[in-house]
C-alpha cells in the first residue's frame, strides 16, 4: 500500500474537519459577533489602542512567536544543561 492516498485522504478529513469544526467553535463556543466593537475601537487614544489592518496584526503574531526563542533558548540551557 502505497502512502500517498493515505495521506490525501488525511489531508481531505482534515480540511472538511476544519471548515465544520471552526464554524462549530464560533457559533457555538465562542458566540462571535461581528456587531461588537473591538478594544482597539473603543479606547482608541493613539498610544495603548490603535486599530490596525488584520494583515499588520497577522505578522505581528509571527513575530511574537518567533521573538522569544533566542531568548529563551539559551535560558532553558543554562538552566537544565
Amino acid at each position: 500500500m502505497h502512502a500517498m492516498p493515505v495521506m490525501i485522504a488525511a489531508l481531505c478529513l482534515l480540511a472538511i474537519a476544519y471548515r465544520y469544526y471552526s464554524a462549530f467553535l464560533a457559533a457555538k463556543v465562542a458566540v462571535l459577533d461581528d456587531t461588537r466593537v473591538t478594544p482597539a475601537y473603543r479606547f482608541d487614544d493613539g498610544q495603548n489602542f490603535h486599530p490596525t489592518s488584520k494583515w499588520v496584526l497577522f505578522g505581528h503574531h509571527f513575530a511574537a512567536i518567533s521573538g522569544a526563542g533566542p531568548l529563551i533558548g539559551p535560558v532553558l540551557a543554562v538552566q537544565f544543561g
